[in-house]
């Protein structure tokens, strides 16, 4: 199985749910890991540095995730990165939301540990093949 990501940035609100995303990605062979829990931080690094997928939260400091993701897709070279919505519930209005908000795809929480691996793999699959928005 190819890798996911190289470097990842998350930015997320919840210490739990970032740890476990870092677990999981650590056990993918990731180790490039940027954590924020500020929208504002989170567009600061991505503006300095590059990144090949990016986990957002939409309980962040400053600016929500829908927010980050937006003006993200605005910064060279991350109309081709996937972004990933963290969401607290995962109602059709929640959903909406993130496919406005320019999400490759978005991830409920509580994160269950094998889901998250299958997911990442499928996001970072399709998109390679330029696919569709998807949802677990």
């Amino acid at each position: 199985m190819a890798k996911i990501a190289e470097k990842v940035l998350i930015a997320e609100g919840c210490r739990t749910s970032a740890q476990r995303l870092i677990a999981v990605l650590q056990s993918e062979g990731i180790s490039d890991i940027q954590v924020v829990q500020s929208g504002v931080k989170a567009l600061v690094l991505a503006e300095q540095d590059a990144y090949d997928l990016v986990i957002l939260g939409n309980n962040l400091d400053e600016l929500c995730g829908m927010e980050v993701s937006v003006k993200l897709r605005d910064f060279e070279g991350y109309d081709e990165v996937p972004v990933i919505s963290l969401l607290s519930s995962s109602t059709m209005e929640d959903i909406k939301q993130v496919r406005a908000a320019s999400f490759d795809g978005w991830m409920a929480k509580p994160l269950d540990y094998p889901k998250v691996v299958k997911f990442l793999g499928a996001i970072s699959y399709f998109h390679s093949k330029k696919g569709a928005n998807i949802g677990w």
